[in-house]
């Protein structure tokens, strides 16, 4: 069996991640094309992803003012790569101000990938609100057999089984007198949607989504509802 090393190295205010492997490797004519949206690899038939894993890495690490680049191997030597962060010493702690309390919201949360599900829904959580988590319109509809409406929805565009837009049109049709913030997430908002679309969704989002977007979609939204523990 191989086995994966993790690195780990602070020098001066970077910070280096590599992960390598003792895999196959990347064939060359791959390399130039690695880092773009909805590539994947020639072995990758058959397995679950749609190739936004490095191009989504990428991206977040360029956001921090860092980079992510493949290192050269040898043919047959496995892959290894290189995450590179700014990690500037932190200043003395000062004494915390107790943050006023929060109204929980609670918000609908479909994502068919399970790891940003899983970081979507720890922002959502550790900002106060409580998480209905589905991974297809199947589930979601499954989640509106409640009788209490949620406050919001997260939605991804593109599910197994459906549309985010059939959903949203879901969510309209099971509470069509209660007001419900609907947002849909994509990695291809090349457009601004119109008729009947923009009427069932309030909000488009670009992916990758973080934690301060997140707080300017829900923030003004109020609930009667105590806060998550």
């Amino acid at each position: 069996a191989g086995e994966v090393l993790l690195e780990l190295v602070l020098t001066g205010d970077r910070l280096r991640l590599a992960v390598e492997d003792q895999g196959s490797g990347i064939p060359q004519t791959a390399t130039t094309t690695l880092f773009e949206p909805f590539v994947r690899g020639a072995d990758s038939t058959g397995r679950a992803g749609h190739g936004l894993g490095l191009w989504l890495a990428r991206k977040l690490a360029v956001a921090m003012g860092g980079s992510l680049v493949l290192v050269p191997q040898a043919a047959g030597r496995g892959a290894r790569f290189e995450l590179e962060i700014p990690c500037p010493p932190c200043p003395a702690p000062r004494q915390s101000i107790p943050a006023p309390a929060q109204r929980a919201l609670t918000i609908l949360l479909v994502e068919d990938e399970p790891l940003g599900r899983t970081v979507l829904s720890r922002l959502l959580r550790t900002a106060g609100h409580n998480v209905l988590e589905a991974q297809d319109r199947a589930g979601a509809r499954a989640l509106m057999t409640d009788p209490s409406a949620p406050d919001a929805a997260l939605i991804d565009l593109n599910l197994p089984d459906g549309s985010g837009v059939d959903v949203a049109r879901d969510l309209r049709e099971r509470w069509p007198d209660t007001p419900i913030q609907v947002v849909i997430a994509t990695a291809q908002l090349h457009r601004e949607p119109t008729g009947q679309i923009s009427g069932l969704v309030d909000a488009w989002v670009a992916k990758p989504v973080g934690a301060a977007l997140l707080a300017g979609l829900f923030g003004g939204i109020r609930s009667d509802r105590v806060a998550a523990p």
